[in-house]
């Protein structure tokens, strides 16, 4: 609606609505004003109220059905009859925002002033919009610039990390060779500052990890390379030492390539492989099948374990970042609780959910799909 100064404008107009003209005199009158309006004796089905301020009308049965309905929806004109009784109908009140009564003299000011409070109305609701928009942008730049600053944080630490644990790690392996079998005090030292190293060096590639899974960039690639990638990868751990020979690899020959992001499929299987390993590692079958199948459109990659399984009640749970089981299982099976978390994250970046099938003492397994590349498609 046009902005206006009200002071000076001519509310003398006077309508007789028994005369035929009084629709046409209106709607120009108010038009002249620069309002938006619709003057009517009755509302049909065909017109349109999608670009008008203000509907004015009647007060009959026929208008009163369409006010009613118009009322209803969350976005409509200002809704104004005139009623042609001294006093307004019951059912008009209800279903307009304002009842003029028939009075030549009163009819026009009044129809200003309610466009007036109109216009008032959406100027606030302008102002407000307007706000809560420069609010929301604020907001959106803020978690943007800690978005970034957690990335830098959570990469930069990494980094910094890996040198000098590659150092100690070293140097434990040297201490190692020197000591022999009859020095057992620093055997026992040795073991202990072994393990440590070892849970420290999965902790810093944990975080690693955590980095790395922030960024998705899909390509076409094949499965089973970075299948044994991963494997490879996870055989370099300490703690997994000889523990990835239960791995085996079970891949339709002849599967189509996979779109995916590289390192994040990667990163994913290995924290898949490395939680079934864990869980699985004193189980009478200790295997753990990693295997893919072409289904329709996609691929689906399944990492099956024979271990402990999952209990019921916190099988929604273990997709959150740092969940520990109990704090037994902390102490038995060691682990910081963010390796599924990750796994969770880089799913959802690829559009995709993970599906759990787990029974308590017979195992877990994991699925999820990827959408199969077409060869017969350029990329």
């Amino acid at each position: 609606m046009t902005k206006h100064s009200y002071a000076g404008e001519n509310y003398a107009m006077k309508l007789d609505l028994h005369h035929p003209n009084w629709v046409n005199e209106l709607q120009s009158h108010l038009n002249k004003l620069g309002h938006r309006v619709l003057v009517a004796h009755t509302l049909t089905d065909t017109m349109s109220f999608g670009a008008i301020d203000a509907i004015i009308t009647l007060a009959n049965p026929i208008n009163l059905v369409f006010f009613q309905r118009l009322s209803t929806q969350a976005q409509h004109p200002l809704l104004v009859l005139i009623d042609s009784e001294k006093e307004p109908h019951a059912s008009a009140l209800g279903c307009a925002d304002f009842v003029i009564p028939n009075n030549p003299s009163y009819i026009v000011p009044q129809i200003m002033s309610a466009l007036k409070i109109l216009s008032k109305s959406q100027a606030h609701a302008k102002n407000k919009i307007d706000t809560l928009e420069t609010e929301i942008k604020a907001q959106k730049r803020i978690n943007t610039e800690i978005e970034t600053l957690k990335n830098a944080i959570v990469r930069n630490v990494s980094h910094e990390l890996r040198t000098p644990l590659l150092q100690v790690k070293t140097g434990i392996a040297l201490m190692g060779d020197a000591i022999t079998a009859n020095t057992m005090p620093s055997m026992t030292v040795f073991t202990l500052a072994q393990d440590a190293t070892a849970a420290l060096e999965w902790a810093v590639k944990h975080i690693t990890m955590l980095g790395t899974s922030l960024d998705c960039n899909p390509n076409p690639i094949i499965l089973r390379d970075v299948v044994e990638y991963s494997k490879r990868n996870l055989s370099r751990v300490w703690q997994r030492k000889g523990d990835t020979e239960r791995i085996i690899i079970n891949i339709e020959p002849h599967l189509p390539p996979v779109e995916a992001d590289k390192q994040g499929l990667s990163t994913a299987l290995q924290l898949l492989l490395d939680n079934a390993l864990k869980f699985s590692k004193n189980s009478p079958d200790n295997r753990v099948i990693v295997s893919g199948k072409k289904d329709g459109d996609s691929v689906i990659i399944t990492i099956q374990d024979f271990g402990i399984g999952i209990p019921k009640d916190i099988l929604n749970k273990v997709f959150t970042l740092f969940f520990q089981a109990d704090s037994s299982n902390t102490r038995i099976y060691g682990g910081m609780g963010i390796g599924l978390g990750i796994v969770k994250l880089i799913m959802d970046s690829h559009n995709t959910e993970i599906v759990v099938v787990t029974e308590e003492g017979k195992g877990s397994s994991f699925s999820f799909r990827l959408n199969a590349v077409d060869l017969s498609s350029p990329f």
